[in-house]
């Protein structure tokens, strides 16, 4: 069943994170504490009374747009190209927004989100992201454009998970699309595998309706998956940190111990491994889990992101705190963007029904009037 509330806290749940550890993304932990306190960073530092949120919900949001770009155009002219196609124009059309590419006037740009002004704020773009799409040098699995295994290619994949019902498309086909994505700039088998493992976690949790007490079957269905479906590659290295990370939540380390031994973050694997402990050890407690997966020497804002994904779909919307979501930065934009995931595309070819303000969106790539 696509269940709108948990849709919906996927998207808002990864950008309270985000805008939890942007302030912090390139400190270490004595140096937050320095600033912050011994305990750390306990909240938002808010920037002129907003919750500033960073690349990775800007990416998040433009693979939500780049899904409903082709769906509509799926819909509406009965044939449409692959998924990661979409996907790659949403990509370039945000590498626009960075002002990084020298742009034509008259160059049409697809994803309505360009219009949204906030979206055009630099908020320190992933290098490896920055480079491919700048030069349009973009990758595949099968060829890869570099050997990068960095953690952009995780971070902006919850919408995939979000989006697809298993009963529609088969989970093989959703996860794999979870790691092209990855590989649009991706290139390492670390670096999109971990793409392909969050896509599985949030469709299982959505759609089968996952609890906290599911965790231990989530992670071997996962990894399960991600053996089965990339035989051809190496999965070690995700297998491993998956494990690892559902032992040590489990176990009496505390939190900065146990965050230490899984990484730091700026790698695809460490990230994933990271956010799933904080996620596993805080149970239905959103805000503490953020707290912890922001509080470490490493990337704050993307392990926070993606914990704020898994704990959004688990929760619901009723799992995260209105104090969290009433400051954050563009909320109405990721809502409205989280509610189309939720709805979907209801319009067909030679069909009577229209919406004319998805068309306006999807088709023409335009937002409010």
């Amino acid at each position: 069943m696509r269940d709108q509330s948990r849709i919906r806290a996927t998207m808002l749940g990864g950008a309270i994170g985000d805008a939890f550890g942007y302030p912090v993304e390139f400190l270490t932990f004595e140096q937050i504490q320095k600033k912050y306190g011994k305990d750390g960073i306990l909240g938002y530092d808010l920037t002129n009374g907003y919750a500033e949120i960073s690349d990775d919900t800007q990416l998040s949001l433009y693979t939500a747009n780049g899904l409903l770009l082709g769906k509509t155009r799926g819909c509406m002219r009965g044939v449409m190209g692959p998924y990661a196609g979409y996907l790659t124009i949403a990509y370039l059309d945000w590498i626009k927004t960075q002002r990084m590419v020298q742009q034509n006037s008259a160059q049409k740009a697809y994803c309505w989100l360009n219009q949204v002004p906030e979206l055009h704020h630099r908020r320190a773009p992933a290098v490896t992201c920055v480079q491919v799409l700048s030069d349009k040098a973009i990758g595949t699995i099968e060829h890869p454009t570099n050997s990068s295994k960095g953690s952009a290619g995780v971070m902006r994949v919850a919408p995939i998970g979000a989006f697809f019902d298993p009963r529609q498309m088969p989970q093989t086909e959703i996860d794999r699309l979870g790691a092209e994505a990855a590989a649009i700039t991706h290139g390492n088998v670390a670096g999109w595998m971990p793409a392909a493992a969050l896509v599985h976690m949030i469709n299982c949790i959505i759609y089968c309706g996952a609890t906290h007490d599911d965790w231990p079957d989530l992670i071997d269905d996962t990894v399960r998956a991600m053996l089965h479906g990339f035989s051809s590659y190496p999965a070690d290295g995700i297998v491993t940190p998956l494990k690892k990370a559902l032992s040590l939540a489990r176990s009496s380390l505390p939190d900065r111990q146990a965050l230490q031994m899984l990484g730091e973050g700026w790698n695809g694997p460490e990230a994933l491994a990271m956010a799933v402990f904080c996620a596993v050890r805080y149970g239905t407690d959103f805000e503490s889990s953020v707290i912890a997966a922001v509080n470490h020497d490493g990337d704050s804002d993307t392990v926070a992101s993606i914990c704020g994904n898994l704990q959004g779909a688990m929760l619901g919307m009723e799992g995260l705190p209105e104090y969290d979501l009433e400051p954050l930065e563009l909320r109405g934009v990721i809502d409205e963007i989280a509610r189309d995931l939720w709805c979907d595309c209801r319009m067909q070819k030679d069909s009577n029904f229209y919406d004319e303000d998805w068309s306006r969106k999807y088709l023409e790539g335009r937002w409010a009037e």
